[in-house]
């Protein structure tokens, strides 16, 4: 069984969803290396998320900020981004939503929320939550 050492969730405000995709993957790869974490997969829902990744020059200027950030970790570490469908994306998306829900940004290194861990099962286990 895999074993979830780290989660968060933040709050960006308002924004477009590809403004939070973006925000996310530079929050969740800054957290990665403050772990001492130099090999990284990222997976995202995200068909776009995943093609700006391949081709920098597809980015749309509005989010040029974050991948200009993004690209600057991605020089740091080995890492790669892969495509998921959204079911093998939940337990993501269920943090996602206490950010949103809650207005609030959080870190979590251990007390996870039970959903969090439930769901990290479920996908293990090769079901979708």
């Amino acid at each position: 069984m895999k074993k979830v050492i780290a989660a968060f969730h933040r709050f960006y405000g308002l924004g477009t969803v590809n403004q939070a995709e973006s925000r996310a993957l530079l929050d969740g790869l800054q957290l990665c290396l403050e772990l001492g974490f130099s090999r990284i997969v990222s997976q995202s829902d995200s068909a776009l998320v995943c093609g700006w990744y391949r081709n920098r020059d597809s980015v749309p200027w509005s989010l040029n900020l974050w991948w200009i950030a993004l690209f600057d970790v991605f020089k740091r570490v080995d890492h790669t981004v892969t495509h998921v469908f959204r079911e093998a994306n939940s337990a993501a998306n269920f943090m996602a939503s206490l950010g949103i829900c809650y207005h609030s940004s959080r870190r979590f290194f251990s007390a996870f929320p039970f959903w969090l861990n439930a769901s990290v099962v479920w996908i293990v286990w090769g079901f979708h939550t």
